[in-house]
């Protein structure tokens, strides 16, 4: 989980997160291209991890949820 110190974000705005070049309301006279959050959507779902994003004013709060890993039968034991 990541969290900020930002204005957060309105419920409209947590529905269009992580779409590219979509800003929020608050971000007015902020520098930013509306990215970040796309970007992190689209690795994540690469990765087959899920995207949560919420707010808990007055920050944003993203969660990134991953699968559990089965273990690589290849890799050896650390201890030799």
């Amino acid at each position: 989980m990541v969290a900020d110190d930002g204005p957060g974000l309105s419920d409209a705005d947590i529905a269009r997160a992580g779409v590219r070049f979509t800003r929020s309301t608050t971000s007015a006279g902020q520098d930013g291209s509306g990215l970040g959050l796309a970007i992190v959507r689209s690795a994540a779902q690469r990765l087959g991890a899920s995207v949560e994003i919420g707010d808990t004013r007055p920050c944003l709060r993203v969660t990134l949820r991953f699968p559990d890993a089965a273990p690589d039968p290849t890799r050896r034991d650390s201890r030799g």
